[in-house]
């Protein structure tokens, strides 16, 4: 058996040794050689191919369809929720294989019984080999390559839908009344040597098969099968991108890249840019009237996503501001105390306005730095002030949740938490409100509330005036678009030093440790990365999609 096979000529083949005890025409038929090689597969994607006629500037397509293509580079795409011809479908994926089937002696004919037996097996999935994983994400993502004390032991198989998360199981079907499937095998046709079948893969993205294709009859004594390459489940979705003339250009064609180990094709095809009075400086006066804006923009009725409700459509855009731009400014700094959920200012500390934000800064590293300090992201975390009370600042803690809960925080941290301790000396700035001090670079508007519980609406603003980082800013807000909370705490997937985290955290949070519980690990803040956690992925490829009330499809 040759695997990844498909016999290119087969015809030239030598003929086996000839029987003795029967002829046709004079040749000797009761002992035949048959070999299956692939004729298409029909649903089935290659990457890095894009067969549109016109390719508008600026919109993607990460894979297409190549006649003959049975992923020999063991990098073929099965899209859920699509039918052959790439069209969203419910709770559809599959693939149609095609086959022939040739004999030899070349003189002999077709055996009557010759048909085709199909099979397929679960390789190992590949994305932790090769050591660009890190093994703390490995062992999330393909468990079963690792032993109970978590040391790598294989590239193992059999490890498809690793967290039980499938809704449709693989099987094979009748895919023409021609062919009808029957104990696992489908006749072949006398005049032609083809066969086919329907194969119906499972509906976790990363997934991935071989099928196998393997010629029978009774008068076959050798048999050469036709073997596809690895092939994956991947999710598609095509997203609807608008930007405003005056924003800056969204990195659309670079979220692929991201998005890859996912196992979701991201397709940017619909691209429209925006004038007059859709390109706006700002969403709102004030967060309330902006949030409203950004819910009513994001829609076909009064907005501008005009695919709204369509399967497989996810909305982008890049905006300008938020609310109006104010400059913050500072209000105090110095030397204050940590109490927990509340800083202290020295004695006698008087503010010309309304505190909003206090900057605690990284005393070693900011020591002997005359003021104003920078705003370096690298030297500071910060709080938003929930209250004041005398020289008391209260602090919204840091709330860092479970990838799928956006509802409920497992920890919520404050000063005691990031390791300061009661009555600590912490260097700060008090700021008032204003672009310096909050800031919204990124939003996704939308979305609906289950049973208390908020699902997204696969719809993504980003600020471009504001966010530092326009790719991570992006890839963050487009996470959510699956369905993902943010504010992790973890690092990302990726296996380098020093580490990054994960691109669904805010970058003035520090990472968190492993440990139960999950502690704080001092500044790490200002790590976010372009790239997810193993957490985000393994939710991603998990989740379905077409269920998710807030999609509306």
């Amino acid at each position: 058996m040759s695997c990844r096979s498909n016999p290119s000529n087969p015809a030239s083949a030598p003929n086996p040794a000839q029987p003795v005890n029967s002829s046709v025409n004079g040749c000797v038929c009761s002992s035949l050689e048959a070999r299956a090689s692939w004729i298409d597969i029909l649903g089935l994607y290659k990457p890095g191919l894009d067969n549109r006629a016109v390719k508008p500037p600026g919109t993607t397509r990460n894979s297409d369809r190549q006649a003959g293509y049975y992923s020999d580079d063991d990098l073929g795409r099965i899209f859920t929720n699509r039918d052959l011809a790439g069209a969203w479908a419910k709770d559809q994926q599959y693939i149609e294989l095609e086959v022939e089937v040739t004999v030899f002696p070349s003189c002999c004919p077709r055996p009557a019984d010759l048909k085709v037996r199909w099979s397929f097996e679960d390789p190992d999935d590949p994305t932790n080999e090769g050591g660009t994983m890190h093994p703390d994400a490995g062992r999330i993502l393909d468990p079963n390559d690792y032993n109970p004390a978590g040391n790598k032991t294989g590239a193992v198989p059999g490890d498809n839908d690793p967290r039980g998360a499938a809704t449709a199981a693989p099987r094979f079907e009748t895919a023409d009344p021609a062919f009808p499937l029957s104990g696992g095998a489908t006749p072949v046709d006398q005049a032609t040597g083809r066969s086919k079948v329907r194969f119906h893969v499972s509906d976790v993205a990363g997934d991935n098969f071989i099928v196998r294709a393997t010629p029978e009859g009774a008068t076959v004594t050798t048999q050469t099968p036709a073997e596809t390459g690895v092939m994956t489940v991947w999710d598609r979705v095509d997203v609807e991108y608008v930007r405003m003339a005056s924003a800056t250009d969204l990195p659309v064609t670079q979220m692929a890249a991201h998005y890859e180990v996912c196992r979701v094709q991201v397709d940017v095809t619909e691209r429209r840019g925006l004038a007059g009075p859709a390109d706006r400086a700002e969403m709102g006066a004030n967060d309330l009237a902006a949030s409203t804006a950004c819910d009513t923009f994001a829609t076909a009725a009064g907005g501008e996503f005009s695919r709204e409700g369509q399967g497989g459509w996810f909305f982008m855009a890049a905006a300008n501001g938020f609310v109006p731009s104010v400059t913050a400014n500072i209000l105090y700094e110095g030397n204050a105390t940590a109490h927990g959920n509340r800083v202290r200012l020295p004695a006698g500390t008087t503010l010309a306005a309304t505190p909003a934000v206090v900057r605690v800064f990284n005393a070693p590293a900011v020591a002997g730095m005359a003021p104003p300090k920078p705003n370096n992201f690298d030297l500071h975390i910060k709080f938003s002030i929930s209250a004041r009370a005398g020289r008391d600042l209260f602090l919204n803690p840091h709330d860092f949740h479970q990838v799928d809960d956006p509802n409920n925080s497992f920890l919520d941290a404050d000063l005691s938490h990031y390791g300061f301790a009661n009555g600590q000396t912490i260097p700060v700035q008090v700021m008032s409100e204003g672009d310096e001090a909050l800031v919204v670079a990124g939003i996704s508007p939308g979305g609906v509330t289950v049973g208390g519980r908020h699902f997204f609406g696969g719809r993504v603003i980003v600020f471009t005036t504001h966010a530092s980082d326009l790719l991570s800013t992006l890839n963050h807000e487009l996470g959510h678009a699956f369905d993902n909370a943010h504010k992790c705490g973890n690092w990302d997937y990726r296996n380098i030093n020093p580490r990054e985290s994960c691109c669904m955290n805010y970058w003035f949070q520090f990472v968190l440790d492993n440990a139960a519980p999950r502690a704080a690990i001092p500044w790490t803040q200002n790590r976010c990365s372009e790239d997810f956690c193993a957490q985000h992925i393994a939710s991603i490829r998990d989740g379905h999609l077409e269920d998710n009330p807030g999609l509306g499809w």
